[in-house]
């Protein structure tokens, strides 16, 4: 029969086999104007050529390798590279390096944005073992749930008169060894999310507080509304049947599920202040119709006693038949 031969080519080993990024933290702090992002990786690699792919229209691009800036990296705005020289030459075998990237790009947030991560990609990295991103936003603005590709660390805690959203108090900084930068405002928004990989295509929906109260208002009138006109609304299949709703909307949408489950708190709150009021108004209204009633009968009484007191005092009185002097009528008649 026919021979058939078969070959096998065994690449040369590359740097990219070796390379692995061990922690990531990508920070995104976004004003009114401008976006910072900072990108801190603990990577693990021999000597060589450590690959960037950033995003398009940087500004500011700073490097920072092992704690010591980096004035001769190459970056190329026309393919969005950046190219850094890793090691030095009499170091061999696989080293762990501190890589830090930071640049601004112009990004404005207005009523309603959909955000994307536009993370730096490591080019032969494909998995990292863990990436946090800590996205800080003014506090007029929020966050409308968690990307599928992220899991959400915060959890929600009560503050004064009401429920928030709290991330862990992790300092990347420290936990990763990167160099201290100047802190941001603590007053703004922050929240942590998790992965294993660096997904370019991740979008996060951020609202300003007015298109988030908006809703949760008119949801509050619909409820209170429904819970005052309408008594099928009051009955408990019905309030069963809305928690059940509730419930399962939990299981896709938490965040979404606990505002409404506040909403439905202050709809119940403001059906409870109608109530009360109602029942103030009412319970005025009716110790005046009694007050008026026992007045009215009151003036009556005094009206017709004293009529009759009056009667009696400037009736008409008869004609007097006495003379009204005896000497007089004696001398008209001697006359």
């Amino acid at each position: 029969g026919s021979t058939q031969s078969i070959g096998l080519n065994i690449a040369p080993k590359t740097y990219q086999r070796d390379l692995r990024v061990r922690a990531a933290w990508l920070q995104t702090a976004i004003t009114r104007v401008h976006r910072r992002d900072r990108f801190v990786a603990d990577v693990e690699m021999p000597n060589g050529q450590l690959r960037f792919v950033l995003p398009k229209f940087i500004d500011d691009l700073d490097v920072i390798v092992n704690g010591e800036s980096v004035e001769d990296q190459r970056y190329d705005y026309a393919s969005d590279v950046l190219e850094i020289d890793i090691g030095t030459p009499d170091s061999t075998g696989v080293q762990s390096h501190l890589i830090e990237v930071s640049y601004f790009l112009q990004e404005d947030l207005s009523w309603l944005n959909r955000l994307k991560m536009n993370s730096p990609q490591i080019e032969g990295v494909q998995r990292i073992q863990e990436f946090q991103w800590e996205l800080l936003t003014p506090n007029t603005q929020h966050i409308v749930g968690c990307p599928d590709q992220l899991t959400a660390n915060w959890q929600w805690a009560w503050q004064r008169i009401w429920w928030h959203r709290q991330s862990p108090e992790v300092n990347f900084e420290e936990e990763l060894g990167a160099t201290k930068q100047a802190k941001l405002p603590p007053s703004m928004n922050r929240y942590v999310m998790s992965g294993n990989r660096i997904d370019p295509d991740v979008s996060i929906v951020v609202v300003s507080r007015f298109s988030l109260w908006l809703p949760v208002g008119l949801i509050s009138i619909l409820i209170t509304y429904c819970l005052l006109n309408f008594s099928v609304c009051r009955r408990p299949p019905a309030v069963l049947g809305y928690a059940a709703v509730l419930a399962t909307v939990a299981l896709v949408w938490p965040d979404f599920s606990m505002l409404i489950g506040q909403t439905t708190l202050i709809a119940l709150s403001l059906v409870g202040l109608l109530w009360m009021t109602q029942i103030a108004v009412d319970a005025r209204v009716r110790r005046r119709s009694v007050f008026n009633s026992r007045s009215i009968s009151t003036s009556q009484d005094s009206r017709t006693f004293n009529s009759g007191r009056v009667g009696k005092a400037s009736g008409p009185s008869l004609p007097s038949t006495q003379p009204a002097g005896g000497s007089s009528i004696a001398a008209s008649e001697g006359q």
